[in-house]
């Protein structure tokens, strides 16, 4: 089998021209097949390398200084909340190298609130100019309750303030005391017998 010195085509025995580019074909010479050339590889240049180094080296050293003020900008505020900034009062005396402390104010004493002084019930205690006299009556029959406290308590409701009992005709001084209503009955204030008492107002004749 021959070979083309000129395409390096393979080619039958016996031919004087390629039958592919045409050359012609000697017996004597060898035939040559020439390697197509490889393209050499991309080698990385010397200044490609060290720019990005640069580059490299300057972000990293941006990075630190931006991790230090970060890092130190938090420990200043924590030690500003820990440790409040003392602010110095200006002393208006040059002459005086330190200023007096200010004596603290002592408290203003509250004026005690005016309370309203609670009103006696039937405090009119004065004697009449001449003693009135009266006499019980009673047009049911029977005896009347002398009672004590009515100025204080509901006497017609409240039993134990039952002091004594008189009889219809008995002769009672009637006081000065402004007399009292509770209930149904109005009662008046009289001594009977050197002793202060309380008795309904209907169950005295005064006239």
């Amino acid at each position: 089998m021959l070979h083309c010195f000129q395409c390096g085509a393979d080619l039958p025995d016996n031919l004087a021209f390629c039958l592919h580019c045409g050359a012609q074909l000697e017996d004597d010479v060898p035939t040559v097949v020439i390697p197509e050339p490889t393209p050499p590889e991309p080698r990385p240049s010397g200044g490609s390398g060290a720019a990005k180094f640069i580059l490299g080296s300057m972000f990293g050293g941006i990075a630190v200084i931006l991790l230090l003020g970060i890092g130190a900008f938090v420990l200043f505020s924590k030690r500003n909340d820990e440790h409040p900034a003392y602010t110095p009062v200006s002393n208006s005396n040059n002459n005086n190298n330190a200023s007096s402390p200010t004596p603290p104010r002592s408290p203003t004493p509250k004026k005690p609130t005016p309370r309203p002084s609670p009103s006696v019930v039937n405090n009119n205690t004065e004697p009449p100019a001449t003693a009135k006299i009266c006499i019980v009556v009673n047009p049911a029959g029977g005896s009347v309750n002398l009672r004590r406290d009515c100025d204080t308590r509901d006497c017609s409701m409240d039993a134990s303030t039952v002091y004594t009992q008189t009889e219809p005709g008995e002769r009672l001084e009637l006081m000065a005391r402004t007399p009292v209503t509770s209930g149904d009955f109005t009662w008046v204030q009289v001594k009977y017998r050197g002793q202060t008492a309380w008795i309904s107002s209907t169950r005295i004749d005064c006239d």
